[in-house]
């Protein structure tokens, strides 16, 4: 004999939802509340987008030379210059993973602070 399976109603949970968040946001409304809970969830999101994009520019005003010839002027300027070139890479390389250390470390603690701020209905940032 087959079980009966209880009757699901989807929209029960989502009326729950939204009373939640009328009593998070709303329920007295604060704005300094509102400017607290945007900040961590702003901060939530850093180093989400991958970085910034870079605009294209394209001034084409003559004639353009030739890949090859651009290839052998990038190589002679590279060995020309490797005494200084070496150690302004790896210092570079050291700064963008330095950074993206810290970004990571602020939007894991922006992830925790929101958290904290929707699941605890508070608006503290220090306390997380």
């Amino acid at each position: 004999m087959a079980e009966q399976l209880p009757h699901l109603k989807v929209v029960e949970p989502v009326g729950s939802a939204i009373e939640r968040v009328k009593a998070v946001l709303f329920r007295p409304f604060d704005i300094g509340k509102w400017f607290i809970i945007g900040f961590c969830a702003w901060l939530a999101g850093f180093g989400e987008n991958g970085g910034p994009s870079l605009p294209n520019f394209n001034f084409s005003g003559g004639s353009e030379p030739s890949p090859q010839r651009v290839l052998e002027d990038i190589k002679d300027f590279i060995l020309n210059n490797l005494h200084w070139l070496i150690p302004l890479a790896i210092f570079g390389c050291l700064l963008l993973i330095a950074t993206g250390l810290i970004f990571l470390w602020l939007g894991s603690r922006g992830k925790f602070m929101f958290l904290h701020c929707v699941a605890k209905n508070k608006s503290e940032v220090s306390l997380p």
